[in-house]
């Protein structure tokens, strides 16, 4: 059976990933956990995502709050499932985790260009 990796943007996420931890004991999931930031220490994040699959794991758990970067950063380096876990570390309460309330915002509009290379309104 393939591990599970569960990866913490630092050990005071423990209490958040806990629960998946007890779950994946439950099921006999074999599972590791490691601490990297997406911020703090990129590279090696990077790396456990680029040789998780060599290494035996078959899915990547990542919890960060504030901007959330550690899901995205691991999933940018593998092509193994990463599900992210948004983790209440600020006043917003884990929504800041999520990006942009409604999914607006730049990350849409450069793929939404029309044939003459203008925005299509028709197409968001």
């Amino acid at each position: 059976m393939k591990k599970v990796g569960i990866v913490m943007g630092s050990d005071s996420d423990l209490p958040v990933v806990e629960k998946a931890i007890g779950k994946l004991k439950e099921y006999g999931v074999p599972y590791e956990v490691h601490v990297y930031s997406a911020h703090r220490t990129p590279v090696q994040a990077a790396e456990f995502s680029r040789t998780a699959q060599e290494k035996g794991f078959g899915a990547i758990i990542a919890a960060a709050g504030k901007a959330a970067h550690l899901a995205g950063a691991l999933a940018a380096n593998t092509t193994l499932p990463v599900i992210g876990i948004p983790v209440k570390s600020s006043t917003l309460d884990g929504l800041d985790a999520h990006g942009h309330p409604g999914g607006h915002g730049r990350h849409r509009r450069g793929s939404q260009r029309g044939p003459a290379g203008h925005s299509d309104p028709g197409r968001l």
